[in-house]
């Protein structure tokens, strides 16, 4: 956290905590007094703005360059490692029964290699990768990692893996190299194409920073898979991604496709431009209210598909989180925020974050806690909002159970304290860039 990020909690805490006034008056004083003396700071201290600052005023820069080297440790991290690393290089994402490790995924590995990629920690990027390699894939380049990781839930030690057929010759329940019983184990062999998408890219990158050609060949043999298991063409809405790796199901998950990503993949595969176009076209039908809902669900004549429980919820905040870290100047950049403007705007106007939103009568339930104020750290400008935005995101103690909003939290304040940054191209801007 740097050092004008701390002055602007201390402002949120005096005005928020110490002082009980009421939510007319915190609005009042967000969009009136408060962002004068903001902009005072700024002045006082313009070599030191966020990177987020530049994201929001417009001024995000467009060419790589060397990010300054941290000055400070990063807490928020250091603690995930204490709470979520296991030994063995799988990263915890549930909380396990009778005091053991609980699950883990392929989608959290994926995200604690990025974090060891711009830590450039090396060592522990290639034992997160390995336990992907030698038990999620199970050693087979012909495979996507597993979806899910761990114990069986009690009454459960004995059911077939989730996306087992009896065509791969094993035994009900028992994945080739894993334990059966009551061990940890494969639990669901479906691919996850927002972790597969994650991977390559943390490959890609970790060989280009590392300069590791062993990675390159890894994030090639995922982005091959992708394309076989994990696209659905449909004649209408083009060549999509499938979530969960179903070719049948024309359904899309606005979380699963950061635009970064995408971007990366493309400028290393033309096969992916195909495939972002099409996918982020038909998640922009998705956005006709302002918001992403969870899942977005086609008919055969590529229409979305609006009912009464299409929601933006939990899982719709990692897509509008992507969308806040990405560069101005990637292609898809412009037409993802302009969709998302009116969700945007209502997300400037309350001091709390939208929890719930109910498209279909555009009902809203609620307010979000430490996992919305991250989502939606960067759509607003620098300013009261913001830093009371972080004081909730970045000072909670995520708890076992809080996975998501810690994940969220990390991309957040990481972006925000300018250890990481994107490039037009999707590639990452770190203080170790040679």
């Amino acid at each position: 956290m740097t050092r004008e990020h701390q002055t602007r909690l201390s402002l949120s805490r005096v005005l928020f905590s110490g002082l009980k006034i009421g939510r007319a008056l915190l609005l009042g004083l967000w969009l009136g007094t408060i962002p004068a003396i903001s902009q005072a700071a700024d002045e006082t201290a313009p070599d030191i703005r966020s990177a987020a600052a530049l994201y929001y005023t417009g001024a995000q820069s467009k060419e790589a360059a060397p990010l300054p080297v941290p000055w400070a440790p990063w807490e928020l991290y250091e603690n995930f490692k204490q709470q979520r690393l296991n030994p063995s290089g799988r990263v915890i994402s549930t909380l396990g029964r009778e005091g053991r490790d609980g699950s883990s995924s392929a989608e959290a590995q994926a995200y604690g290699m990025f974090f060891a990629l711009i830590n450039n920690d090396q060592e522990l990027f290639a034992r997160l990768w390995q336990f992907v390699k030698g038990t999620l894939t199970e050693d087979s380049v012909e495979r996507l990692p597993a979806a899910l990781y761990g114990y069986p839930k009690k009454g459960t030690e004995n059911k077939p893996v989730s996306g087992t057929g009896p065509s791969q010759g094993q035994a009900p329940g028992q994945s080739s190299g894993q334990s059966s019983g009551s061990g940890p184990r494969i639990l669901d062999r479906h691919g996850d194409a927002h972790a597969a998408l994650f991977l390559a890219y943390d490959l890609l990158e970790a060989a280009r920073l590392w300069q590791d050609n062993e990675y390159a060949q890894s994030a090639h043999q995922i982005m091959t898979l992708i394309k076989s298991q994990c696209t659905l063409r449909d004649p209408v809405l083009g060549t999509l991604l499938t979530p969960d790796c179903q070719h049948d199901s024309r359904v899309l998950r606005p979380a699963a496709y950061p635009l970064f990503v995408l971007e990366r993949l493309s400028r290393e595969d033309t096969d992916f431009k195909d495939i972002a176009h099409d996918t982020v076209h038909s998640l922009l039908k998705a956005a006709g209210s302002g918001f992403w809902p969870e899942y977005a669900r086609y008919n055969a004549e590529g229409d979305f598909l609006l009912g009464p429980a299409t929601c933006f919820y939990t899982d719709s905040l990692r897509a509008y989180l992507w969308v806040s870290l990405t560069n101005q100047a990637d292609p898809n950049y412009r037409l993802v925020k302009d969709a998302l403007k009116r969700s945007v705007f209502f997300i400037s106007l309350q001091r709390d974050p939208i929890n719930k939103v109910f498209l279909y009568d555009d009902t809203r339930v609620g307010f979000g806690g430490p996992a919305h104020a991250s989502a939606y750290l960067h759509f607003l400008p620098p300013g009261l909002g913001r830093d009371y935005l972080r004081l909730s995101a970045f000072e909670h103690r995520y708890g076992d159970e809080e996975y998501l909003g810690q994940i969220l939290a990390l991309f957040a304040q990481g972006f925000d304290e300018r250890r990481f940054a994107l490039a037009p191209d999707g590639t990452l801007q770190v203080y170790f860039t040679k």
